[in-house]
């Protein structure tokens, strides 16, 4: 049950991340604004389903369903955010700083990494299009 669950959240939380930011976009806004509105809609609502998880007894599919689907879909963000909380929670402050940086250099080092191995290929294309 929980597999499924989490398949039908992620493709609900994977379409609304779309319109969303699309919706942004149609606006006139740039694609950082809806991305950013996406993860913080999207911490705030994992938040708050643990801290309804915690204080109910709601079934662990559901539970899968919102949280690792479509809020997981929505955004990966929220996720991260709440191990942070988590590592704070259990007094491991260190570990909790320590995993902020070690995510964010190693997320932007790979984004970019990734990024500059595509450039031979890039070169002699099109780009305007």
């Amino acid at each position: 049950m929980n597999y499924v669950a989490i398949g039908v959240g992620g493709v609900i939380g994977a379409i609304l991340r779309y319109l969303i930011t699309d919706w942004f976009i149609s606006f006139g806004s740039f694609f950082a604004i809806g991305i950013l509105c996406v993860n913080a809609i999207g911490c705030f609502l994992f938040g708050y389903l643990q801290g309804l998880a915690r204080a109910y007894e709601i079934p662990n599919w559901v539970v899968m369903g919102l949280g690792t689907g479509l809020i997981g879909a929505f955004t990966t963000f929220s996720t991260f955010s709440m191990e942070v909380i988590h590592y704070i929670e259990q007094g491991e402050i260190f570990r909790s700083f320590l995993y902020v940086m070690v995510s964010s250099i190693m997320g932007y080092f790979l984004v970019y990494l990734g990024f500059i191995l595509t450039e031979p290929r890039k070169k002699g294309v099109d780009r305007h299009g």
